[in-house]
Parts: structure tokens; sequence; C-alpha cells
């Protein structure tokens, strides 16, 4: 079980890398992705797409290269171990309220953010089952 435990998260950490990539890519031109269904323009080009005026995309790519970095080098240090639980555990409440904003406050649905969120939700239930 742990095995396939580990394969997930690394699996989702490498799709979530993937997706923050291609829509900060898509973004540089003032454009937007969008994997499914319509309403991605509206949310990653919202008020909250940035933070700080950085765009989310740009801020999500380097979060999970850095937890990938983590996940790799977790078993070997108790820094990396606790910066690894701590920085899923980040991810998944800004996951929690991304989705509340695209829901309660956009109204609208972005295919391409809610794979990012989700995996990152689905990420961190995996996380509490994972030996490092």
């Amino acid at each position: 079980m742990q095995k396939l435990i580990h394969w997930g998260i690394l699996i989702l950490i490498i799709v979530n890398i993937v997706f923050s990539g291609i829509i900060f890519y898509w973004s540089l031109s003032g454009s937007s992705f969008c994997t499914f269904g319509e309403g991605c323009e509206q949310v990653q080009n919202s008020e909250y797409s940035t933070f700080f005026g950085i765009p989310l995309s740009l801020l999500g790519l380097l979060s999970f290269i850095f937890l990938l970095y983590l996940y790799i080098h977790g078993h070997k240090s108790d820094t990396a171990h606790y910066l690894f639980r701590l920085t899923v555990f980040v991810g998944f409440i800004f996951a929690l309220y991304l989705i509340f904003l695209q829901i309660f406050i956009l109204q609208a649905f972005c295919s391409s953010c809610m794979i990012v969120d989700v995996s990152s939700i689905i990420l961190f239930i995996l996380s509490l089952g994972r030996k490092l």
C-alpha cells in the first residue's frame, strides 16, 4: 500500500507541475488555458489570479517544484520531511480557498485550475498515510 501511495503522491506532484506550468505559460501571452469547458479565462484573469502582482500559476509552479524536491529528499532529513508536510497542508488549505472563490465569488469554473486544486487536496490526503 505504501508503494501505491508513494507513486500516487509523485504523480500528483508532477501533474501539478505540468498544469501550473502550462497555465503560467499561457498567462504570459495574456491568454488562458482551459482543459475543457468554459470559465477559465474569467478565473485566470480575475483579480484573484495574482498575489501581490505575482501570478498564482507561477507561485504554484515554484511551490510544486519545491514540493517535489522535498518529497525526494524527505527521507534523508527531518527538516525536509517537516517542510513537505507543512507545504502539502498549506497547499490543501489554499486549494480549498481557490475552489471557494470559483464557486461563491467568481461563479465560474476553470477546469485546469480545478485539476490542480483537486490534485492538491488528494495529495494532502495521500500524504497523511505516507511514511517518508
